[in-house]
């Protein structure tokens, strides 16, 4: 788990429902968090100061196109697997990343550089994690490219601003990132009243994933249709394609663990 929150503690009894620890001990998986602040802080003046600024002299600023905390962060999930797949108690061809909101944009981002990760599981990840930039807002107020810029600029690369008002022109889209785990499992979940996420978008993304896991023969999304919305609360489940639809807002809930842990991630 990427936790920008710093909210994962090491007494193995925790059970919140951001981090239910006995619970998905207790469903036979091992739990590993890496707190992304000791690898890039959250912060706009103080993102490269932990590892960043490791590898940049910290008086010369980054590239234009370098990554910033997003990418920092997944890099730090690569970190923890190097750890994981010496661990004889870890079966290294077993082993998912997670991450909620700004983390999911980051485990899907690990996902996709490092094909140790078996499964990439972005819940609630919006605006350049699963839902499409070209959306815009989706018609809901969702967050688009200029807004993410604009709030958290240290989280991209500088070269990503010059799409703020030019979407239309980005030469990928989010589908794409997902695509991207194939043919890897990859796991969306959204919350119907996050609209700062757009789960419409998240849904189109999924959805437009499938073409490139179809070349694997893998293309089945697991949804009995293509139509917005698909039933809350249920999860459905393809070949190496994972989705559900939770009732309520932005959060990493019980409810979404329910699903990822019943969810047969490592197999076909």
């Amino acid at each position: 788990m990427i936790d920008h929150r710093g909210a994962v503690g090491e007494d193995p009894a925790q059970n919140s429902g951001y981090a239910p620890v006995s619970t998905i001990t207790g469903a036979g998986y091992a739990f590993a968090a890496v707190d992304a602040g000791e690898i890039a802080p959250d912060d706009r003046d103080g993102y490269r100061s932990a590892m960043i600024d490791l590898f940049h002299p910290a008086d010369q600023d980054l590239p234009d196109n370098a990554g910033r905390a997003i990418s920092a962060w997944a890099w730090g999930a690569s970190r923890a697997m190097d750890y994981l797949q010496t661990d004889p108690d870890i079966d290294p061809t077993a082993v998912a990343v997670i991450g909620h909101s700004r983390s999911g944009k980051a485990a899907l981002w690990a996902g996709a550089q490092d094909t140790r990760f078996a499964a990439a599981i972005s819940n609630n990840s919006g605006s350049t994690g699963t839902t499409p930039a070209r959306r815009g807002g989706g018609g809901v107020g969702g967050e688009t490219v200029a807004r993410i810029n604009a709030s958290f600029p240290h989280w991209f690369p500088q070269t990503y601003k010059a799409f703020d008002d030019r979407v239309d022109s980005l030469p990928v889209d989010q589908h794409q990132l997902l695509a991207l785990m194939a043919p890897r499992r990859v796991v969306v979940g959204s919350a119907t009243d996050d609209a700062n996420a757009d789960p419409e978008g998240e849904f189109l993304s999924y959805l437009a994933a499938a073409p490139v896991y179809e070349l694997y023969g893998l293309g089945d999304t697991g949804l009995p249709a293509s139509t917005w919305p698909p039933a809350t609360d249920e999860g459905f489940r393809g070949p190496a394609m994972s989705y559900h639809l939770r009732s309520g807002g932005h959060g990493l809930t019980a409810a979404d663990w329910d699903v990822y842990l019943e969810g047969d991630l490592f197999s076909r």
